[in-house]
């Protein structure tokens, strides 16, 4: 008796828990929204951290920013501080060309310094940064990049002693190796229950390191040691699958990527997979061309002599005139519900028609 009261009990205290809302923030592609949490305008379930590991020019800064900027032009996200850590000091984008005045504006620095931008250059910097925001309660979007930029204690005295082994003829004694992994992990585990309880979200970039396995011979790792993959609640590898060019006065000339992102970690959905996203220099993700791609591959729409059959905008064009015309007729929202559309029809087939186990 005293078992079923407190099975009671128990059960309604779970009841009278506040039940929170599923806000998903968008990913800036259609395509890695539905992969993400099979909706086309939404990828990221908030209050979680995402770790976007890539190799060097596959799009990785400007598919968090194009995030971030998704984020400025929703109003969903109104209250939100958008933060842009740029701990590799390295980004030269014109970024109102890129992401709009909206996100430009937006858009901001974790610090300012007599007006400067002040970046995060160690993970101590980085924890009083997200910890700061977490004290004042307001909800946020945080872009780190990158995590192999930021450094430790531990290395930054390491690298001392080499300075002043080298001047005195002698060699440093020590390692440093394994302190980063340990910290990382101290870090995450300090911030993910305060990125929850503010429906937060967090975006690392890591830079792939090439480790090889003597077994297959191919393998990729990150800095930081596992810790990013135990905390992250999401997790996605970017590679360059092909160079993109055209031809300018007779010679052809490289104008973005094709990068394709493989989801290897998903606690939103639990749905793992692969998509193929154009990155372009001049203009960021091209959205509208990965959508007419999807379409034409799962044969909802048919290509035949270059034309595409674009039936429910009832016009038949050449994949270029048909991304003009799209965008000229303000077409993006209607192209993103065909696409979730098919996008939901593939996943109801793969779905087994069974009863659940505990019906």
């Amino acid at each position: 008796m005293k078992k079923i009261i407190r099975s009671i009990r128990r059960r309604t205290e779970i009841e009278s828990l506040p039940k929170t809302s599923r806000i998903y923030v968008p990913t800036g592609s259609t395509l890695l929204n539905l992969l993400l949490s099979d909706k086309a305008n939404g990828g990221y379930l908030v209050g979680k951290i995402n770790n976007i590991v890539g190799d060097s020019s596959s799009g990785k800064t400007i598919l968090a920013l194009t995030t971030l900027s998704a984020a400025a032009n929703d109003e969903a996200f109104n209250d939100y501080d958008l933060i842009y850590d740029d701990a590799e000091a390295a980004n030269e984008f014109n970024f109102q060309k890129l992401f709009g005045k909206i996100a430009e504006s937006r858009i901001m620095p974790p610090s300012l310094n007599k007006e400067e931008p002040e970046y995060s250059d160690s993970l101590t910097a980085f924890q009083y940064n997200i910890r700061r925001r977490l004290k004042s309660g307001k909800p946020f979007i945080y872009v780190q990049d990158s995590f192999d930029a930021l450094t430790t204690k531990q290395e930054m005295e390491h690298a001392d002693n080499v300075e002043k082994a080298f001047e005195s003829g002698k060699e440093a004694k020590g390692t440093y190796g394994m302190e980063k992994a340990k910290q990382a992990s101290i870090l995450l585990r300090l911030l993910v229950g305060g990125i929850k309880k503010t429906n937060s979200l967090v975006i690392i970039i890591s830079q792939t390191r090439d480790n090889i396995d003597p077994m297959s011979f191919q393998r990729k790792t990150r800095a930081g040691g596992k810790a990013l993959y135990f905390y992250c609640s999401y997790e996605m590898w970017m590679a360059v699958a092909q160079k993109i060019k055209i031809k300018v006065k007779d010679k052809n000339r490289q104008i973005g990527v094709l990068s394709k992102i493989k989801v290897t970690k998903n606690k939103s959905s639990g749905k793992l997979g692969e998509v193929d996203v154009p990155i372009y220099y001049s203009i960021g993700v091209d959205d509208i061309s990965s959508c007419i791609d999807f379409l034409v591959e799962e044969k909802h729409w048919q290509k035949k002599a270059g034309y595409i059959e674009a039936r429910e905008f009832g016009v038949r064009a050449l994949h270029k005139e048909l991304i003009e015309t799209i965008e000229q007729k303000n077409w993006e929202k209607k192209l993103q519900r065909i696409v979730e559309m098919v996008w939901n029809e593939i996943q109801e087939g793969m779905e087994l028609k069974r009863k659940g186990r505990w019906q």
